[in-house]
């Protein structure tokens, strides 16, 4: 079963269980900032302090597709009066409006960092990048890069649509926004209060964000 880590962590330390030289981490932390400069400018530069990260939060992967999806469905139709999530909201057919070549122009770094490792840096970036490394065995890593302030503002903008408020606890059971059978769209909300929680909390520490797939074992 896939589930998402939300994680707030300086690149150099996210890096360290598959390169272990600090000096290699530090190579490529310039590498990733010098490509991002080309396609977005000096703003695309952040400072990294080994350390200063947190531990990781679960996203249920339903949640965090729910949330998506009721996005791309704002996206399309202007409000969510009749959307439904489903039991597989990974496969909701919104989500072919964009595969058709649309792109998300209200929430575009929620939608389009779509991989199984999004990075959201606390830099500006006008877009969502998508960037590939090699291993040692030649074979191909796809990763998204959007920049964490973007992500919050998009997430602050939705729980206005969503009627979320701010400051909710998502491990709060009791609370009737994620209750199923009170909210309409409670995965959807309980989704985008975490994901809204773990990036105030990263922006404010100037340490990216970084959401990755996991698989777990069932039992």
């Amino acid at each position: 079963m896939i589930q998402y880590q939300v994680v707030i962590t300086p690149l150099i330390d996210f890096w360290s269980d598959s390169e272990p030289s600090s000096e290699l981490r530090a190579q490529a932390l310039d590498n990733l900032q010098a490509a991002l400069v080309e396609v977005a400018g000096e703003g695309a530069r952040w400072e990294e302090t080994a350390g200063t990260g947190g531990s990781p939060a679960t996203l249920d992967v339903a949640a965090l597709y729910a949330l998506r999806a009721a996005a791309a469905w704002y996206e399309s139709h202007g409000n969510i009066d009749d959307f439904e999530a489903s039991d597989a909201p990974w496969d909701h057919p919104i989500f072919d409006t964009f595969d058709e070549g649309a792109r998300a122009q209200l929430f575009r770094h929620l939608l389009e960092s779509d991989a199984e490792v999004a990075m959201f840096l606390p830099c500006e970036l006008p877009d969502v990048y998508f960037l590939s490394e090699h291993d040692d065995e030649g074979y191909e890593d796809e990763f998204a890069v959007g920049s964490l302030a973007t992500l919050l503002r998009e997430l602050d903008t939705f729980a206005v649509v969503l009627q979320v408020p701010a400051g909710l606890d998502p491990y709060d059971s009791d609370t009737p926004a994620f209750d199923q059978d009170v909210a309409a769209h409670a995965s959807a909300n309980w989704g985008l209060t975490l994901l809204r929680r773990k990036a105030h909390q990263a922006l404010k520490a100037k340490v990216p964000l970084i959401l990755y797939a996991v698989e777990l074992e069932e039992g």
